[in-house]
């Protein structure tokens, strides 16, 4: 059974009946058709709580790849989780430890193949875009790091040799000058590198189209049906929603940030969600884009520990996104807001008229060892997860959908091409309980290293 738990947040940011307020939701098209609320008492070979990119993904590869009967449950309508309201970046890095972090952790060989999975998950996204036709706006071809201060520029000529190297594509320092003439300008522009791996693109788009293939190929696909009990039936899995029940053999976790202690004992105190805000502009002119001499499409972030991601979407709408927050009540998100208008003013200068259209948040999900994790709960045969981000979600919760999905199947064995990073077991949170307090606490600290 499913226990009651405190929660880390304000109730209201799982309030599922619709998506939020975004830029994405304002400009993705029509709704998805074909889905429909549980009801009765269903039974599947593969039942996946959530219906973002990795629960979509895993669906889809099951049912289409292997021929597996599957529904999946979600709380809101499709992709209304982070797969909705993220910032579209599509890259190879989905961890929150550093390249020599990993090394150490993990050794060379473990952490090349886990970049190499990075680079899968980006041709992945391309492939089911044109497999599936799923049209989502795609926008650069690389990414781009930019160093914040002038300290930031000391030795990336040198990391940027090791993390090329690492990950197996070509990697470019650029000097603030080249930073102006093939990025942008502005204060916080020293430098910077450019990694010819990545793209970006319009999320909800994505992810809508990832549903209509899922209900295409067979899924289905109950929204509006969030898991509200988890009963154990013999070697099955009951589970309840507020409409009627599903039973499956098998049982994929693919909630990431959103989900809650209270799912399931196995991933309780496991996972640290956190706030990311988002704001959009108002479309600018030719002419207002050029103040700051901005000319890339790639999408862009910058060296602070506590990020900054931002990049032009179509249309000239200039998309800001970071964190820093730690409350979600009424009071709380007005403050974030306007502190983000702050920081965007601070960093673009010349673009202070421009008038803010859009304001959401949601959740990146970090993970107590600070990596995605792939794999079966080992004191719950059957009961399968993939989840843990760090921000880095649009290209890895699709590697790991499909990953999870090649896992159930077991046709062949994981250490051929799985790396051992995402691999590694959960772990719980020391007095998980604190977890908001760990994380206002590592805010306060990188904030004050930031400042050099």
């Amino acid at each position: 059974m499913i226990r009651a738990m405190a929660e880390l947040y304000h109730p209201s940011i799982y309030k599922a009946d619709r998506h939020v307020e975004s830029y994405w939701a304002a400009s993705a098209g029509d709704e998805v058709d074909g889905w429909s609320e549980l009801s009765g008492d269903e039974r599947c070979d593969v039942a996946v709580i959530g219906g973002g990119y990795t629960g979509m993904a895993a669906a889809l590869h099951l049912a289409r790849d292997y021929g597996r009967d599957v529904r999946i449950l979600e709380a809101g309508p499709p992709g209304w989780g982070a797969s909705g309201r993220n910032g579209g970046f599509v890259g190879p890095d989905s961890t929150k430890l550093g390249l020599s972090e990993l090394k150490n952790a993990f050794g060379d060989e473990a952490t090349r193949t886990y970049y190499r999975n990075g680079l899968e998950a980006i041709d992945l996204v391309r492939q089911l875009g044109e497999e599936e036709g799923i049209d989502f706006d795609p926008q650069g071809d690389g990414e781009l790091g930019v160093a914040h201060t002038a300290s930031r520029m000391d030795g990336m000529h040198e990391w940027a040799q090791v993390w090329g190297d690492m990950l197996g594509r070509k990697v470019e320092v650029w000097n603030r000058e080249q930073l102006a003439e093939r990025g942008y300008a502005g204060p916080e522009a020293f430098g910077g590198y450019f990694t010819h791996a990545g793209f970006a693109l319009h999320p909800l788009k994505y992810g809508r189209g990832l549903a209509r293939a899922c209900i295409r190929r067979g899924v289905g696909f109950h929204g509006h049906s969030e898991v509200m009990a988890w009963e154990q039936d013999g070697p099955r899995h009951r589970l309840r929603t507020r409409g009627g029940t599903l039973t499956a053999d098998k049982v994929i976790i693919a909630t990431n940030g959103f989900t809650r202690d209270k799912l399931h004992p196995g991933v309780s105190g496991t996972l640290l969600p956190a706030l990311s805000n988002i704001i959009v502009t108002r479309p600018m002119s030719d002419e207002e884009v050029a103040r700051h001499k901005w000319v890339t499409e790639c999408p862009v972030w910058n060296t602070r520990t506590l990020v900054f991601y931002y990049r032009m979407i179509k249309g000239n709408r200039f998309l800001l996104g970071a964190r820093a927050a730690t409350r979600n009540t009424e009071a709380a998100t007005e403050q974030y807001r306007c502190w983000l208008i702050e920081q965007f003013h601070a960093m673009w200068p010349q673009w202070s008229d421009i008038e803010i259209d859009y304001f959401w948040r949601g959740f990146v999900c970090l993970s107590a060892a600070r990596v995605p994790h792939i794999g079966e709960l080992p004191e719950s045969p059957g009961v399968w997860h993939a989840f843990g981000y760090h921000g880095g979600g649009v290209g890895w919760a699709t590697f790991s959908g499909r990953a999870v999905a090649r896992l159930i199947v077991g046709n062949e064995p994981a250490d051929a091409w799985l790396s051992p990073v995402v691999r590694s077991q959960l772990r719980r949170f020391p007095l998980p309980w604190m977890r908001l307090w760990y994380l206002r606490a590592a805010y306060l600290w990188y904030g004050m290293k930031d400042r050099r």
